[in-house]
């Protein structure tokens, strides 16, 4: 099926600590793992880790010195939250793997190649996010970061009509599979959910002059 899009932006980049700080600052958010004194981090398995959140990601290190990682501890909220002060919006689905995959639908971002260490933060080959310009070769033909490997990106879409969960895109830096990092791969998470491994980017319509 083909869907046809209306012309818009996206971010380049996935939105950066440094940028979410200034959100915050200005406008004294706290976001859903602030809220819940916890947020979910992985070590053999999934816990709730108590004062984890976008400061602190893992409840323990600071996010002082990686300004230019990814925010994460995000749920979808968060990420609205941000968007709407922004001035632009969380991506559709559509949105999202249409920068992904460019004009010739491409498996990847970068092409139909496999993921390896210099295209994508993927499978704990680091062990943790990277900054978020650090893999220029894979970038996708537009020139978008990260659209494979880092961080898991919320989307706009509900999975399932009428349910709560949302549409996540780009596997991350855990994961070790081929097929998750395939623009086209989705999946889903309740919208109130934060994690170490979650984080996102905007779009928009038009650009403010």
């Amino acid at each position: 099926e083909e869907i046809f899009l209306k012309s818009y932006f996206i971010d380049k980049d996935l939105v950066s600590n440094k940028q979410y700080k200034v959100f915050v600052d200005e406008t004294k958010y706290v976001t859903r793992a602030e809220k819940n004194g916890y947020g979910m981090v992985k070590d053999n398995r999934w816990k709730k880790q108590k004062n984890a959140s976008w400061q602190k990601p893992d409840g323990i290190l600071s996010i002082k010195g990686r300004e230019t990682y990814p925010v994460i501890q995000i749920s979808y909220e968060d990420a609205e939250a941000y968007c709407k002060w922004a001035g632009k919006e969380v991506p559709t689905e559509d949105q999202w793997e249409k920068a992904a995959r460019g004009p010739d639908g491409n498996i990847f971002p970068w092409g139909n190649s496999e993921p390896d260490d210099s295209l994508s933060n993927y499978g704990m080959l680091i062990g943790e996010t990277s900054p978020v310009d650090f893999y220029k070769k894979g970038q996708s033909y537009y020139g978008v970061y990260d659209m494979a490997g880092n961080v898991w990106q919320w989307c706009r879409d509900r999975y399932v009509p009428g349910d709560d969960s949302r549409v996540v895109k780009g596997g991350s830096f855990l994961e070790l599979g081929e097929d998750v990092f395939r623009s086209s791969y989705r999946d889903r998470y309740p919208q109130a959910n934060s994690r170490f491994n979650f984080g996102f980017r905007c779009t928009c319509s038009k650009i403010s002059p």
